[in-house]
């Protein structure tokens, strides 16, 4: 019975996610199917849509920054961290325990790929990181620890990108669900914590943050 609960126990991994997917009811379009307020794409979802078995709030000292264009958003930059933890950093994440099959699944829906990629998983803990896709902007299955003793994930640029680009609302909006629900924060620390992010101060006040913010 021991070695069955082992097993059973390896098929499990925490998914941590920092950008849109805070907002559980985003994060569920990638294993149930369907569209979240404000994004233009409507997700297949997984073959598994069971919902996570246990979600609960995270810290990374991984830098948090905004990049890229995203039109399914109304263009404005998207969430990335640093692949490198660096002192004093404080990035707030939410875990959510998915079997890894539902991971590679929502992998290959962020991807835009139509099948899930092979994801060596026991590789990518001993190097810290599995590239899946070179070419896509979150391409990278990064390792970062063990939460519960079990291993924790999370999809990222390759490589780190030097060019910043603001978020448009839509994405700051979802971005704000996501930090309420996980995190319990209130408007006021959500402005702070976004105001501080790079990419974010580029454009937005902490005013509009807070304006932002009220529910």
């Amino acid at each position: 019975m021991h070695s069955q609960d082992h097993k059973a126990k390896l098929d499990y991994v925490w998914y941590a996610c920092y950008g849109s997917n805070l907002a559980q009811g985003r994060f569920l379009c990638y294993l149930q199917g369907g569209q979240y307020p404000g994004n233009r794409k409507a997700y297949k979802g997984s073959r598994n849509k069971a919902a996570p078995t246990h979600s609960e709030k995270y810290m990374l000292n991984h830098p948090l920054y905004f990049a890229k264009e995203a039109h399914i958003w109304g263009g404005g930059g998207v969430c990335f961290i640093s692949n490198e933890p660096a002192s004093g950093a404080e990035t707030l994440v939410r875990l959510y325990r998915i079997t890894r099959d539902q991971f590679a699944d929502l992998h290959a829906q962020e991807c835009n790929k139509k099948d899930p990629a092979f994801i060596d998983f026991e590789k990518a803990r001993q190097q810290g990181y599995w590239d899946a896709y070179s070419e896509k902007w979150y391409g990278r299955i990064l390792f970062l620890g063990l939460a519960q003793k079990e291993p924790v994930f999370t999809f990222n640029h390759v490589g780190d990108l030097a060019q910043r680009n603001p978020p448009a609302p839509n994405y700051l909006k979802s971005l704000i669900d996501g930090l309420r629900q996980s995190h319990q924060l209130s408007p006021e620390k959500i402005a702070e914590y976004l105001v501080a992010q790079d990419g974010v101060r580029q454009k937005y006040s902490l005013e509009d943050l807070k304006e932002l913010a009220r529910p």
